[in-house]
């Protein structure tokens, strides 16, 4: 029962600050609503990638896969430091002392942090680049300058990816079965049925983008973030199991490998 009424006492509280602050919102002037709006927007981005971060850490950590949770978890704590050495330069915001030294001091772990796992992480990341600019901005003691620089050096050093010959392969070979799905419609030794020959060329445009595109990862020619990876990896997924799909279909329509054409 105690904890029932500390629960609704707690909802009361926080419904009457919610009446309080749209009843001093609705008072206000437009030009006071425009910025309550602005800074209510920027709260609302900043609790929006920080649950996002933190659902796809529990996924990571639930899959056992320790590194991608790491990879995953610093984002936030990239982002906040940029944003908040963004707000004190720009004098959008004045810390107190207190504040100051509780930010350099969240900026000296995350450097250490990232001196011991400077191998998972991607200079070309837009996290991580805000986040050495935070670094330069509330480490300036000359120890926290040669760690930061220290930092960069080792992240200057990244290097391509090794090429995984296998998947380079298994590339190479969806790439040529798209072209001789492509060709297979101009056989002019086989007869099939006009639906078969739009299959095989929709198996051939499926088949090459998908090739080409995991020639492209593997080659490091580009580089995904968490999110995007995830939804390009559901896309080659959903590509490869509708190729399957349509060659199921032909091999029992007869149609895969066509009737002998009779001269």
């Amino acid at each position: 029962m105690k904890l029932m009424s500390i629960i609704l006492l707690a909802a009361l509280i926080a419904g009457g600050s919610q009446k309080a602050t749209a009843l001093t919102t609705s008072a206000a002037p437009a030009s006071e609503l425009s910025a309550l709006d602005a800074q209510f927007q920027k709260a609302i981005e900043s609790d929006l990638l920080h649950s996002r971060a933190l659902l796809r850490t529990l996924n990571a950590l639930d899959s056992g896969d320790a590194t991608k949770a790491r990879k995953i978890a610093i984002i936030p704590v990239l982002f906040d430091l940029d944003f908040a050495q963004y707000y004190f330069t720009k004098g959008l915001a004045s810390p107190t002392p207190e504040q100051t030294r509780q930010w350099t001091e969240v900026a000296g772990a995350t450097l250490d942090y990232m001196l011991d796992h400077s191998d998972e992480l991607d200079p070309r990341r837009v996290d991580v680049q805000g986040g050495l600019r935070a670094f330069r901005y509330f480490l300036t003691a000359p120890e926290d300058v040669r760690r930061i620089d220290e930092l960069s050096g080792q992240l200057g050093k990244h290097k391509r990816k090794p090429l995984d010959i296998p998947r380079f392969f298994v590339a190479c070979t969806i790439i040529a079965g798209g072209v001789l799905f492509g060709l297979a419609p101009f056989d002019r030794k086989r007869v099939r049925a006009g639906w078969a020959k739009l299959a095989f060329g929709i198996m051939a445009v499926i088949w090459v983008v998908v090739g080409v595109g995991r020639i492209a990862w593997n080659l490091d020619w580009f580089k995904l973030g968490p999110d995007t990876f995830d939804r390009v990896n559901n896309y080659d997924c959903i590509a490869t199991g509708a190729v399957i799909g349509m060659i199921i279909a032909l091999a029992l329509a007869r149609q895969f490998i066509g009737a002998k054409r009779e001269l």
